[in-house]
């Protein structure tokens, strides 16, 4: 659900949301929530594979602060450029949506907020 919610705002910020970096063969986003004792951290690792299309791999990071236990959830598949906004879906943890500002994704245990950008190098 919170795809859906998070995806219509995003569509009300479409104009804004190109990144230089996204121009690259190779970038990443990034983000990191921490709420209620646990932190939520998830990278996505995009290589281009033709003119708005990149192949993603996705990794996603749950810890419990207190105790420092985490698990690691691992998927990958295709994004493409879509209005605006990088949109895709990774095997095993659903769909995604990187804007200019923003990072949302479908799982729960990935981080959904805000995106940091690098070249993936």
């Amino acid at each position: 659900m919170r795809l859906p919610v998070a995806l219509a705002c995003l569509l009300a910020a479409a104009p804004a949301a190109a990144s230089d970096v996204m121009q690259g063969e190779t970038w990443t986003a990034e983000a990191h929530v921490v709420k209620d004792g646990v932190s939520r951290d998830t990278i996505l690792y995009f290589r281009r594979a033709g003119p708005g299309y990149w192949d993603v791999s996705v990794e996603c990071q749950v810890t419990d602060v207190r105790t420092r236990k985490w698990t690691s959830h691992k998927g990958g598949g295709v994004a493409r450029m879509q209005a605006g906004f990088v949109h895709g879906t990774a095997r095993g943890l659903g769909e995604f949506v990187v804007a200019r500002d923003m990072l949302s994704m479908a799982d729960p245990r990935c981080a959904s907020g805000p995106v940091t950008f690098s070249t993936g190098d």
